[in-house]
């Protein structure tokens, strides 16, 4: 029995002595993980962080998107405004209005182009004084001339006619 005790007991020792390398085997290895697990950690942190703001900016884009949408959809309408056929009407609309432009600058040179400068003036004098160019009444100088008929033996007629009037025709 003593035999066997000190078999078992040296069999003991030496398991004792491969555990404790093994123990000692995986504390290193124990030790070595932990100091690479740190910097993990820390990345991980960083890409976290880093994810966060992404999702952010994400959202901030999405937002912008959508508010281009809206304005996209708003402005869909005034499309059609661009097709070729459009653009050779706004053209020509625009070619119109210059003309008309040129057409208005020259008329604010010169009103009446056709017209001589004997009949600009005539125009002028009758904006000026519309009264000077009206005919006299007719009753009120057929009733003078009627009485100045009378005295003179004439016919109220030929004394209606003013100078103004032998003018005009002539």
């Amino acid at each position: 029995m003593s035999k066997n005790l000190s078999i078992s007991f040296a069999k003991l020792c030496r398991s004792y002595v491969k555990i404790a390398d093994r123990f000692q085997q995986l504390d290193v290895e124990y030790m070595t993980l932990r100091s690479k697990i740190a910097p993990l950690l820390k990345q991980l942190n960083t890409y976290k962080e880093a994810i966060a703001s992404l999702k952010r900016e994400n959202g901030d884009l999405q937002a912008e998107l959508d508010t281009m949408k809206a304005k996209y959809e708003e402005l869909k309408p005034f499309e059609e405004l661009l097709s070729p056929e459009l653009q050779d009407l706004l053209q020509e609309a625009e070619d119109q209005i210059d003309l008309v432009d040129q057409t208005f600058n020259e008329i604010d040179r010169d009103r009446d182009p056709d017209l001589s400068e004997d009949d600009k003036a005539l125009i002028e004098a009758f904006k000026s004084d519309p009264e000077a160019f009206s005919l006299p009444d007719l009753n009120s100088l057929s009733s003078s001339t009627q009485n100045s008929s009378s005295m003179n033996g004439s016919s109220g007629v030929a004394n209606a006619t003013s100078p103004e009037m032998s003018q005009s025709t002539s």
